[in-house]
């Protein structure tokens, strides 16, 4: 049986953002829905959550160890500010992780990117 393992990494805040929040939310709810899918075809998939420093990162999506996009071959990660995170912090956050996908930009994490880049590490694709 292949293990992908997907850890969702987001920063130690008092209190989540909107984005983080949602992002964290949905990415749970469809790595279930995948992992139970996937079983069919052999493939084991575990999912962490795991909290880091403001200052050490982003929100970042992890496949098997390898950043989302990196997975992912052609598609880019762009940086900006996160107006929601300002506030909670007390500080200006540089970090809103937007994923430009197949000509599209998202500001959370499409639950396709995902899939796709779980198939292409359990050599589905």
């Amino acid at each position: 049986m292949k293990h992908v393992e997907i850890e969702w990494r987001y920063p130690d805040k008092e209190e989540e953002c909107l984005y983080c929040a949602e992002s964290g939310r949905d990415i749970r709810e469809f790595i279930s829905e995948l992992a139970q899918g996937l079983e069919a075809e052999s493939v084991k998939v575990t999912f962490t959550k795991n909290q880091v420093s403001v200052d050490e990162s982003s929100p970042a999506l992890l496949v098997n160890g390898t950043p989302l996009e990196k997975v992912l071959e052609g598609d880019t990660l762009l940086k900006g500010g996160c107006p929601t995170c300002t506030p909670i912090v007390g500080k200006k956050v540089r970090f809103l992780r937007t994923l430009r996908y197949r000509g599209s930009t998202y500001l959370e994490v499409p639950e396709a990117v995902v899939k796709r880049a779980v198939r292409k590490l359990a050599d589905l694709e």
